[in-house]
């Protein structure tokens, strides 16, 4: 953030998937807003659960926009990072009151609009826009949205200092097993780590 907004110390409001609830804290000296209302997690039967998910993916949108025009509403800029009610709010918010949006791709299947209840594709104002993409795919996939669109792409930074050894002579790591921790989706890409086991030595 210092990079990005110099001399500024942004807000943050976040949803959250393991914590039910809302609650404002601090985290780095960094003021931030919980809105998460996953208590439908706790729900056995599909239907009750699939329906008390709408009502409270509702309820999140609602809160969190009332949020921003009651609280937040001279902030410039609108920092959005992921995809999830609170962020679908936030991207509605910034078209309706005409802000500056910074919106972050960080996902293979990311997408430049948020969907509004999964339903309502919601895209921000071409003019008030940049995008932060960190591959070139995702990067080409926002280009799709015509020649005025602002797009950074920035690939994940890597320390070349500590990365940059000839594979052919790093040693072998003395432990017994690798462990990968995350979701089975395609966005994790667990082939890719598949596929990087080949290059470690043959006495791994």
């Amino acid at each position: 953030y210092e990079c990005i907004y110099p001399g500024e110390k942004p807000e943050i409001i976040t949803g959250s998937m393991d914590y039910h609830g809302p609650e404002n804290y601090e985290y780095k000296g960094f003021s931030v807003s919980r809105i998460s209302f996953k208590y439908w997690k706790k729900i056995n039967n599909s239907v009750t659960k699939r329906l008390c998910k709408i009502v409270l993916s509702v309820i999140e949108t609602i809160v969190t926009l009332f949020i921003l025009f009651f609280k937040y509403r001279s902030i410039g800029t609108v920092h959005i990072l992921g995809s999830s009610t609170v962020t679908h709010a936030a991207l509605l918010w910034s078209v309706v009151c005409n802000k500056k949006v910074v919106i972050e791709l960080v996902n293979r299947d990311s997408e430049p609009f948020q969907k509004i209840f999964g339903l309502f594709k919601v895209y921000p104002i071409k003019k008030n826009t940049v995008y932060v993409t960190i591959s070139n795919e995702l990067c080409e996939k926002v280009k799709l949205l015509g020649d005025r669109t602002v797009v950074w792409n920035r690939p994940n930074p890597v320390d070349l200092k500590r990365f940059s050894t000839e594979l052919s002579i790093v040693p072998s790591p003395k432990i017994g097993s690798l462990l990968n921790i995350g979701s089975f989706i395609p966005r994790k890409n667990q082939m890719l780590l598949l596929e990087a086991l080949l290059y470690l030595p043959s006495d791994f």
